[in-house]
């Protein structure tokens, strides 16, 4: 519910010529703040004081990985239905090893998804930053309980989600997907091309 609501803050106020969280981090370096410096040390925050409350080993690598995840997600829903199929691609590979104990989250939110993939995917309403935050977040937990007690896989995850935030700062992840046939076919399938614009008019 944090998550959610630090996203409606930035879906409403953020300043979205800021992109990134390089420039957001060199906006703060110059002592001015934005609604997204505010909302990724808030993500970090929340994340880590859940397993610090619970006395988890590594806490605080922990919570840094789940709000990585979280702005992955933000990153990622630029198009519509992209950020969805993101989700359902890490539930597909997260399954084998997690259903079990974790099934009445997948089948809760991959039910609801489901229903709302069709608003999303063909641009009648867009998930925004509270949205993408919030699945992103939910996958990060995933990961990190999957991978629990072992730092060195919990420190390979973090340093390849650093990889990914410092590349997407730099180069389009579109034009990366549109190389890749396969990647692009499953980017455009099931969904209306809108453009730049998410959400019908």
């Amino acid at each position: 519910m944090c998550v959610y609501i630090v996203g409606i803050i930035d879906d409403l106020f953020g300043k979205k010529e800021v992109k990134g969280l390089k420039n957001n981090f060199k906006l703060l370096l110059k002592r001015n703040f934005s609604t997204g410096i505010i909302k990724a040390f808030g993500i970090i925050i929340i994340a880590s004081y859940i397993y610090f409350i619970f006395k988890e080993e590594y806490w605080l690598l922990k919570g840094l990985i789940v709000a990585l995840f979280s702005n992955l997600f933000n990153v990622f829903d630029l198009r519509p239905g992209r950020c969805l199929k993101l989700y359902f691609v890490f539930v597909l590979f997260l399954s084998y090893k997690s259903f079990q104990w974790n099934h009445n989250v997948y089948v809760v939110s991959i039910g609801i998804l489901m229903v709302y993939y069709y608003f999303d995917a063909f641009g009648y309403c867009m998930l925004g930053d509270s949205g993408s935050n919030l699945l992103g977040f939910i996958i990060g937990m995933i990961i990190v309980e999957v991978f629990s007690l072992e730092f060195i896989k919990l420190l390979f995850i973090l340093f390849a989600l650093l990889l990914l935030e410092v590349y997407f700062d730099r180069y389009s992840y579109t034009k990366l997907i549109q190389r890749f046939n396969m990647l692009n076919f499953v980017d455009r399938i099931l969904t209306e091309r809108q453009g730049s614009n998410h959400v019908k008019s």
